[in-house]
């Protein structure tokens, strides 16, 4: 599929347009696939108002759930310069979503460079409640880690880093799967009871 193709999103009525001359692979193939149909990895091309807006409107909805914390509060105006708050481009982000066959996006990851943490890149990822549970959490993360380099274009990350909390069971399992080392635990300071555990793929 050519990368100026643009797919539906969850709802199937908002277009997601892909960035020209990005990252599109093949994540899950369809014969080990179980949402039932092959899953590709492209690159978003979130300089557009309609990848933006997709983005921050799933990370207020997972804020609201209480699985991520969200530092701002995007109410649907101005998406690209809410989404350059929350993403400085000083940290280079790239997003990439994960596509179902026909065209679904299913979630996406963004991916940016750590500032205390050189050869590491930060991924964050949300997978869409009906495919959840169905390995392409996994499927990502490890593909991810096999190809940060080449992601990232920039040679001097060759790491994965992320944190989650300890209450988002999903992300650990994930992070265990993938044999992620845990770089500790600290009790997240706007959200009293919550506790961050801290991951990377560097091995120790």
């Amino acid at each position: 599929m050519n990368q100026s193709h643009a797919a539906v999103n969850r709802t199937g009525q908002q277009h997601v347009p892909l960035l020209a001359g990005g990252l599109d692979v093949l994540l899950v193939p369809a014969g080990k696939s179980r949402v039932g149909q092959a899953v590709w990895l492209r690159e978003l091309d979130h300089g557009t108002e309609e990848v933006a807006h997709a983005i921050l409107t799933d990370i207020m909805a997972e804020d609201a759930a209480g699985t991520i914390k969200a530092y701002v509060k995007y109410r649907g105006k101005n998406p690209r310069r809410w989404l350059a708050l929350v993403f400085p481009p000083i940290f280079k982000p790239r997003f990439l979503g994960l596509f179902l066959e026909d065209g679904t996006l299913a979630g996406w990851i963004s991916l940016v460079m750590v500032a205390t943490m050189m050869d590491s890149a930060g991924l964050g990822l949300i997978v869409h409640a009906p495919h959840r549970n169905k390995g392409l959490g996994t499927a990502v993360v490890q593909y991810c880690i096999d190809h940060v380099l080449d992601i990232m274009h920039d040679p001097r990350i060759t790491n994965l880093y992320y944190h989650t909390t300890e209450q988002n069971a999903p992300m650990l399992a994930i992070s265990a799967k993938v044999r992620m080392q845990s770089l500790g635990k600290h009790e997240d300071n706007l959200r009293p009871g919550y506790v961050m555990v801290r991951f990377t793929s560097k091995q120790t």
